[in-house]
């Protein structure tokens, strides 16, 4: 085996070297989750929208499809606005994140809820894809 520089040890390791739960995680890195939620009714900006209920306060709730069980978004503002795996669109059009403390147009409220910085109108499909939470790596 020859010496691999990204390592800490300088050691390459090989796949059949790595145990399940590395595997598992190494997997999980690259899987996403997504939901489509669309809309029956008009949105005010700054409303919070439960991602997996499709909840909100003022109408609703928006009809979600997809991994509504599953889907988790980053468990702080920081890590949804820097994690560039996690994407927003509305009506096919990629937003920009936010970790909540500003005006971006799709803003972190919590692991599983959004605000948007814009009017959302009846008809209007939010799609939020989210990466799979990978296992810790022991």
């Amino acid at each position: 085996m020859s010496a691999d520089p990204a390592s800490a040890e300088g050691v390459l390791i090989a796949v059949t070297e790595l145990g399940p739960s590395s595997l598992q995680a190494i997997a999980d890195a690259g899987d996403y989750h997504e939901i489509v939620l669309t809309f029956p009714d008009q949105v005010a900006p700054g409303t919070a929208i439960n991602i997996r209920t499709g909840a909100y306060s003022g109408g609703g709730p928006a009809a979600v499809e997809g991994d509504v069980a599953t889907i988790t978004l980053p468990g702080n503002g920081a890590d949804f606005e820097g994690d560039g795996r996690s994407v927003v669109t509305l009506n096919g059009q990629e937003l920009n994140r936010g970790s909540g403390a500003g005006d971006d147009e799709a803003q972190w409220v919590s692991a599983t809820q959004l605000r948007f910085s814009m009017t959302i109108f009846p008809g209007n499909q939010i799609t939020v894809r989210a990466p799979v939470n990978p296992a810790p790596v022991p």
